[in-house]
């Protein structure tokens, strides 16, 4: 016996120093071109974190600290990443000995009428005992070490899936606020419209009663009229759609949201810089959390195989036992046991290997599902790259066809009170001029809805931390 007992320090020593079962973990391969289809050279220049600042918008950068201390899914996210810490540290403690103690009294008495000796009379018998027991596995194969790794990997994808719900939230949150800023800009061209078009249909009224048109002048004026008060209603109803989608978003009840009301939308869009395509998997949390559950799956197949290797285990008793409890911290109630358990896969039905198996495909599928979060990421950028360039055309071009509606509709109405042209002359160039308007309003809006699609994709000025621990 004392041989194995002296040997113990060396085997736990030998444990320690041994390497991990199963691969170590690396992140794939996967090619990368070294700039992108629709920019020029690369920029050095990192994104801001608080990029929504670059707009110099005070409203909504109020809408983002709120939204960014209040969203409910923020903060589920970030009591994910205090359960993800919590089984972590389950996991670390299985790497050392875990020691319980306990203490008992208890008094009993046979049964007298369980027992044939003729007049037994049993006796009411009390016994005490406190002690402790002490349990260690040795991790021979690094099996316990692979399961901690994997939960420091998990909790590494939590805290960056966090990164990731804290981007889109941003992100949808500046769209939604700009969507809210472009109708106001709409309502504003359309109230432009109705008071050009109620000064139209008393033009015509006054032709008309004077005799000088037809009561088909002002019939068409009141109705192109009532279409822009319709048009009016509409506009008003998506606006409140799109200030309950923002109360939502910063986390309030959209009954007593009030949304910032500003009917101009930014001259100056801004354009983030643009790094190498490879340098935009250190720029997207959402990569970084495909990336750290691929980990925690390369080690969890350390610990399926270290599950089919033996295993071995010290375990340790020490006790006081007595009768009367004047005795139980006297010498004799002593009582201990020490020694090892080693446990030896025999047969497991296939058990084992399929354990293996399964956790090499889910390997296999994080690994996949990693290189389609970085693809994705590409086409991302790219689709943002093509639609601001294409939304800042379609912008000046409907600057210049708004410019030349209004100029018409003005000499139209000008013409018509000096009798020169039909009122249906009038509604269809005031109609296209309202058009006008409202369509260079979205060619902004698109272009804004760009810029941030852009800033999404590129990770909105994240980068990749250090380990979280």
């Amino acid at each position: 016996m004392k041989l194995p007992l002296l040997s113990l320090p060396a085997l736990v020593l030998l444990a320690s120093c041994t390497h991990p079962v199963g691969p170590d973990h690396s992140t794939p391969a996967i090619n990368l071109p070294n700039r992108w289809n629709a920019s020029t050279s690369p920029s050095s220049s990192p994104l801001a974190p608080d990029w929504w600042r670059t707009f110099n918008d005070p409203a909504l950068t109020k809408l983002e600290e709120l939204a960014l201390s209040s969203n409910q899914d923020l903060i589920a996210a970030m009591h994910r990443i205090d359960e993800a810490e919590a089984s972590l540290r389950i996991a670390r403690a299985d790497l050392l000995p875990s020691a319980n103690s306990s203490s008992s009294t208890q008094r009993s008495q046979q049964s007298a009428n369980n027992n044939q000796v003729p007049g037994f009379q049993p006796q009411a018998v009390s016994q005490f005992r406190t002690g402790a027991t002490l349990n260690y596995e040795l991790d021979l194969w690094g099996k316990v070490r692979r399961a901690a790794d994997s939960r420091k990997a998990s909790l590494e994808s939590v805290v960056f899936a966090r990164d990731a719900v804290q981007l889109r939230l941003t992100s949808n949150l500046a769209e939604q606020y700009f969507t809210l800023r472009s109708l106001d800009a709409e309502s504003a061209a359309a109230d432009q419209s109705l008071a050009s078009l109620k000064s139209s249909l008393a033009v015509a009224e006054t032709r008309y009663k004077g005799g000088l048109t037809s009561e088909s002048d002002v019939l068409r004026a009141r109705s192109a009229l009532s279409a822009a008060e319709a048009d009016a209603s509409d506009l008003l109803n998506r606006r409140n759609l799109t200030s309950n989608t923002i109360a939502q978003l910063c986390g309030q009840p959209a009954s007593s949201f009030q949304s910032p009301r500003n009917a101009s939308l930014p001259s100056q869009i801004p354009e983030p810089p643009l790094n190498s395509p490879a340098s935009l998997i250190r720029q997207r949390p959402d990569i970084a959390e495909a990336e750290r559950t691929l980990a925690s799956r390369s080690a969890d197949i350390g610990v399926a195989i270290g599950q089919s290797l033996p295993s071995l285990k010290l375990n340790g008793s020490l006790s006081l036992e007595s009768l009367t409890l004047s005795d139980l911290l006297t010498q004799g109630s002593r009582a201990f046991s020490l020694g090892p358990e080693l446990n030896l896969p025999v047969f497991s039905g296939g058990a084992n290997d399929a354990r293996i198996a399964s956790a090499k495909a889910r390997h296999a599928e994080a690994a996949a599902n990693w290189r389609q979060a970085v693809i994705t990421a590409v086409r991302e950028v790219e689709d943002a790259l093509a639609s601001q360039s294409s939304a800042r055309l379609i912008e000046q071009q409907q600057r210049a066809r708004t410019d030349a509606a209004a100029r018409n509709a003005a000499l139209s109405l000008e013409r018509y009170r000096n009798g020169l042209v039909n009122f249906l002359e009038v509604a269809d160039a005031q109609q296209e001029e309202l058009s006008a308007r409202r369509a260079l309003v979205k060619a902004t809006a698109s272009r804004l809805s760009a810029s941030i699609a852009l800033i999404k994709a590129l990770g909105g000025g994240w980068q990749s931390p250090s380990p979280h621990r």
